[in-house]
Order: structure tokens, then C-alpha cells, then sequence
């Protein structure tokens, strides 16, 4: 999915460099700067605007002028702290580890009727 999925790459940095020769690639990454911002905006409302920091992490986030774009959208909401890197596969495996290893920590939504 993703980038991937248009362009065969998820090296943002490479595909900025491309952006002057084939001007989908703009679109695209301006079209997904846009989409982040609204799920941002969206989910801060659900927070009631009570909201400490964003926390942005993978590909997009070693990239300072895609940072750049997406601070300016939603900078007003909270401060915007980036860990570069895409950390995304790690953190889940060591998410499945603990709850392995400790069951008790799995929580479970209730359902709604």
C-alpha cells in the first residue's frame, strides 16, 4: 500500500527529487500530507482538543520538507515531535512478545450493543 503502491518506493527523499520530472509525485505526497492532517485534526477532537503532543514516526518523518508541510497543518493542534525511522514492525513484535509473555496486559475493547 502507500507510496509503495504508486511508485514502486517508499524513500520519500528519493521521490522528492523526482517531484520536478513527474509531477504526479507531488500530488501524491501532497495528497497524503493532507490526509495525515485530517486524521490528526480528527482525532484531536476526539480528544476535546486536550492534546500534549503528535508523535509522527516512519518514512515521511526523515524528511524535513515533508515535516515542514505537515507542521504547518497541524502544529496548532500540539507540538510535533519526530522520531525518524520506521520503527512501526519492531514495536509490534514487541508488543506480541510482552502480551505472551504476560496475558494479563491484553485489554479487550467491550462491545457495544
Amino acid at each position: 500500500g502507500g507510496l509503495y503502491s504508486y511508485f514502486g518506493s517508499t524513500d520519500v527523499e528519493s521521490l522528492l527529487k523526482e517531484t520536478e520530472r513527474k509531477a504526479e509525485i507531488s500530488l501524491v505526497l501532497d495528497a497524503m500530507i493532507y490526509q495525515i492532517g485530517k486524521e490528526v485534526g480528527a482525532m484531536s477532537t476526539v480528544l476535546k482538543g486536550s492534546v500534549d503532543a503528535i508523535l509522527v514516526t516512519g518514512g515521511i518523518a526523515g524528511s524535513e520538507i515533508m515535516m515542514d508541510k505537515l507542521r504547518a497543518c497541524i502544529s496548532f493542534i500540539a507540538p510535533v515531535i519526530v522520531y525518524p525511522g520506521e520503527n512501526e514492525m519492531e514495536a509490534l513484535i514487541q508488543g506480541a512478545i510482552s502480551a505472551l509473555k504476560n496475558p494479563e496486559i491484553i485489554k479487550t475493547a467491550p462491545l457495544s450493543g
